[in-house]
């Protein structure tokens, strides 16, 4: 399964070793953020576009969230689940519903008990 890692910027280090993690186990990163992708994209607008085409070449997103209520700056995953959920692609959340739409994907309090479930 090809999956769309969404998770604050400032998690990259962190995205990078489950990303790595995941492959392990059969699955294909299609987040170019993660890997510095973002770096080479230029301006905010480009980084976005890119962001938004790993979307859409993945075959789910996988939303790594926070404790509702705790003040985050940023919120980009928000719009990339969205844009996610709206394009008919599987959405999974790790981690609490921060809001109302993460009610509607599959809620894993892991990455292992997601990987346990999904394995390709």
């Amino acid at each position: 399964m090809k999956l769309y890692l969404a998770a604050m910027f400032s998690r990259q280090e962190e995205m990078q070793e489950i990303g790595e993690h995941l492959k392990s186990k059969g699955f294909e990163i299609m987040s170019r953020w993660v890997y510095g992708g973002e770096a080479t994209a230029g301006s905010p607008e480009n980084c976005a576009i890119l962001d938004l085409e790993d979307v859409d070449a993945a075959d789910a997103i996988v939303c790594f969230t926070h404790q509702k209520g705790r003040i985050t700056s940023g919120g980009g995953r928000h719009v990339e689940f969205g844009y996610a959920l709206a394009n008919g692609k599987r959405c999974f959340v790790i981690g609490p519903e921060e809001n109302i739409f993460y009610h509607l994907a599959e809620q894993y309090d892991s990455i292992e008990e997601f990987i346990e479930a999904n394995k390709p």
